[in-house]
């Protein structure tokens, strides 16, 4: 039953020229032990928010005990609401009922795209992983008439003519996604990455050749102690956080400018909307650095939902030091010091990277859905799906991808390519695909 309900996705081929294929939807089949079915008990009730902070106490109450990323949280949500609606964004927050309980929300926002009104997931890019939230159980029994019907009254109520769904997991935690499952699905160009840490630091090091990382960290701390001492650190206070946060915007925008690559963080609004995280995310918005000498030479964001870590974004200062891998240093000591507090999972979000090839056993498949209410959304949705596949197919094929980043780095200001550079520290959009082992069944 499970097999079939995903291999009508339709499984896409590789064009890979080794034989290590991208996992393929016969993965997130294997990670999955229940398919929704039709709900017991009472019909579903749909309401659509403008301001999630009317129901903020029963929203807490999924963070505490349901199921969902980090990016489905109620302090996120809201400043990125914020963020969308001084931009023309209309928020519509979808919340389901099953009697007087809160079952799930689903935080999307109304765009215009040339005419066309299109829904989708709050936060674009920004958001690695979408799902929403849904109450203990709740998953598991939203069938494919639900999500219909749902999608349905906020496609009436405002006035959507197209909803695409991107970055969203085929399964969570054993379940299958009901909406991946409900609406026309292909596979993402970018799978997601998870370091997993339910036994330790320890064993994960045992399972990920850890002599090998173990001799390279020593050789990074050397070079980092000749340098002047080293120092792995969490901002203590907002003002830390502040200024670290400004220490990865200006890290990230050169890097990108040393690469071609458009600096989504500089876009109108976006720095304010993490500021406005610190503080406000309850302590789940936390801001870790390398410092070597006096200087801040990596920096992370990351949040924590329940006992997963999500990485939100990496950086590291590309100078003398950038030989001695310090970003890779930072995750290092980022992955050890998440176990010690109790994390059983680190999430790197999408985007393919030596770094998380290397530590990351699970292989998360991602997926587009897209469900079109309109005319106009049926000619949306069809170039939509035509864009998507074409950059899965560029970056699955390392000469295209290979050809892409030689002209993106020839047409960047500020200088020719530079041989030996590496990608490891880029967003999911820009990643290349390299070849992982597919975790077993």
């Amino acid at each position: 039953m499970v097999r079939n309900a995903l291999d009508r996705l339709g499984a896409v081929p590789d064009l890979r020229e080794d034989d290590a294929p991208r996992p393929s939807l016969a993965a997130a089949a294997a990670a999955v032990v229940h398919v929704p079915s039709a709900p017991p008990g009472g019909a579903l009730r749909i309401e659509l928010l403008r301001a999630p902070e009317t129901i903020a106490e029963a929203w807490r109450h999924l963070e505490r005990h349901g199921d969902g990323p980090c990016f489905a949280r109620l302090d996120w949500t809201t400043r990125w609401i914020a963020h969308e609606a001084a931009r023309g964004g209309e928020p519509a927050v979808v919340a389901g009922y099953r009697g007087d309980r809160l079952a799930f929300v689903w935080p999307l926002v109304v765009r215009r795209h040339r005419g066309v009104r299109v829904a989708g997931w709050l936060a674009g890019a920004h958001s690695n992983v979408n799902l929403g939230l849904y109450a203990e159980g709740a998953m598991a029994r939203l069938g494919v008439a639900d999500v219909r019907a749902a999608l349905d009254r906020v496609a009436r109520d405002a006035r959507v003519d197209a909803f695409v769904l991107e970055r969203q997991p085929f399964a969570w935690e054993g379940v299958a996604n009901p909406l991946v499952l409900a609406l026309s699905s292909v596979r993402g160009p970018s799978d997601g990455y998870v370091c997993r840490l339910e036994h330790g630091f320890d064993h994960l090091l045992a399972a990920r050749k850890g002599a090998s990382k173990r001799k390279r960290m020593r050789y990074r701390e050397r070079g980092f102690d000749a340098a002047g001492g080293w120092r792995f650190g969490v901002a203590e206070d907002a003002n830390e956080a502040a200024f670290l946060l400004d220490t990865f915007f200006e890290q990230k925008a050169q890097r990108f400018a040393r690469l071609g690559i458009p600096d989504s963080f500089s876009a109108c609004g976006v720095r304010a909307t993490y500021h406005g995280l610190i503080g406000a995310a309850a302590g789940a918005f936390e801001l870790v650095h390398l410092t070597v000498g006096d200087r801040i030479r990596a920096v992370a964001g990351q949040m924590r939902h329940g006992s997963r870590l999500s990485v939100l974004f990496l950086s590291f200062a590309d100078d003398d030091l950038a030989r001695y891998s310090p970003g890779e240093a930072l995750v290092y000591r980022l992955i050890e010091r998440a176990a010690a507090t109790g994390a059983r999972a680190v999430d790197f979000g999408l985007g393919e990277a030596r770094f998380k090839a290397s530590w990351c056993e699970d292989v998360v498949p991602m997926a587009v859905s897209t469900y079109a209410a309109t005319t106009k959304g049926r000619i949306f949705v069809a170039g939509s799906l035509a864009w998507s596949d074409a950059k899965r197919r560029v970056k699955q094929s390392p000469r295209l991808f290979a050809a892409y980043k030689q002209i993106r780095r020839i047409t960047a200001a500020g200088r020719p390519p530079v041989a030996g550079e590496t990608d490891d520290d880029l967003p999911a959009e820009d990643a290349p695909a390299r070849p992982v082992r597919p975790p077993a069944p």
